[in-house]
């Protein structure tokens, strides 16, 4: 039987109070790790320390027949969020990762002293691991982190765009980049009733940062407000700065939109799901993003996306402009406008961003992760390369 150890070592303030919180937080339903990620992975025992780091129960726990082995750190590590650069914990980690008797470590970091020291301990025991990039800079590669990633047997990313710039520093690379985008769970973003009252309604999903696009799809809002049409715009997240929370309100009233544009801070699981099913579009204006969950997430809802240009993950999501939109300029709104209340057009990009959803799902993810562990455990520290084919 094949044995991985899947390693978040990312230093994250999330501090989950069991498992079951766990995957509300990363939105799973609780079993999908056994009904979809072991029936596409039959024959290995994946270890998810991420999931064990950062619970605060130890033990061991079953979920329909997975058992995930839980390694809490020192509660000084889980108490004190200040303490987040793993001085307590990573020699524990240390020593699980060199004695577990591991097949291959699926590191999910691209960077960081951390990474660079557990690398370079794997690398002397022969320890095959892959490094599994999320979002970030691939250009600032110090000499470092191009040994790191040099030994690697595999790199996993999200994106053409990502393998584009991660070749022209590292061409030596090519063999082992793997394009695996992230997945979602199909059991809970299901498509929602269809209705044109629905065209509408704009939304938004994520932590709200000036990156995010936030000001121009308020400035969107407005201009279709302007033009007569009864539009709202709902923002489900928190903003992450004060001054930028204030300049964004600010906008909006000056605009006199307060009546068009509602926040509604964090959503639950439970509650985010609906939130995409009685949206007609989703704004999702980031100026780049590795992948873009709630543009999936979204569509497998119904929901029609409208990003930017250039924003790499949600560009391939939408196929292009396939699959969904791109915002124009602010010459051509007019003319878009027309685009997006035609309802024989909305329902059928609709349509389309639905079935494009479906090639995100866990399951596709899975079945790809699974197949890089058997390669690379198979190979050694050679590693091959594995790649998701795009319909």
């Amino acid at each position: 039987m094949i044995k991985i150890a899947n390693v978040d070592i990312q230093a994250k303030e999330h501090n989950f109070a069991s498992p079951e919180d766990y995957f509300e937080k990363r939105r799973l339903s609780p079993g999908i790790m056994s009904a979809v990620a072991i029936n596409n992975m039959s024959g290995f025992r994946v270890c998810i320390l991420q999931i064990a780091r950062k619970i605060r129960s130890p033990g061991k726990i079953d979920l329909n027949g997975l058992e995930v082995f839980l390694f809490p750190g020192s509660p000084r590590w889980y108490l004190n969020k200040k303490d987040l650069n793993y001085r307590l914990y990573s020699k524990e980690l240390e020593g699980m990762l060199l004695e577990g008797g591991w097949d291959a470590v699926h590191l999910n970091q691209s960077s960081g002293n951390n990474l660079f020291r557990l690398c370079g301990v794997l690398a002397k025991r022969g320890i095959p691991y892959i490094i599994h990039f999320r979002g970030g800079d691939l250009e600032s590669f110090t000499p470092q982190r191009k040994s790191t990633f040099g030994k690697a047997s595999a790199v996993i990313l999200n994106n053409e765009d990502q393998k584009k710039r991660l070749l022209e520093v590292l061409p030596g690379m090519k063999g082992k980049i793997n394009l695996i985008p992230q997945g979602i769970d199909p059991v809970l973003f299901k498509e929602g009733t269809s209705r044109k009252e629905n065209m509408l309604s704009f939304g938004y999903a994520g932590r709200i940062y000036p990156h995010k696009g936030i000001i121009r799809a308020i400035e969107f809002i407005a201009f279709l407000r302007s033009l007569g049409y009864k539009v709202s715009f709902a923002l489900a997240g928190n903003f992450e700065e004060r001054s930028f929370e204030s300049e964004a309100k600010k906008l909006i009233r000056e605009l006199r939109i307060e009546d068009a544009v509602h926040f509604t801070g964090y959503l639950s699981t439970e509650e985010i799901v609906p939130f995409y099913q009685n949206i007609g579009y989703l704004l999702f204006l980031s100026e780049h993003e590795s992948f873009g969950k709630s543009v999936a997430e979204a569509m497998s809802c119904g929901a029609v996306p409208i990003i930017r240009t250039n924003s790499s993950g949600p560009e391939e999501i939408i196929g292009k402009g396939a699959f969904g939109y791109y915002l124009p300029c602010e010459e051509r709104w007019a003319d878009f406008a027309g685009t997006l209340f035609n309802e024989t057009a909305y329902f059928s990009m609709r349509e389309k961003a639905v079935r494009r959803a479906a090639y995100y799902s866990f399951g596709n993810y899975t079945d790809a992760i699974s197949a890089l562990y058997r390669e690379v455990a198979a190979a050694g520290s050679g590693g091959k390369k594995r790649e998701v084919t795009d319909p």
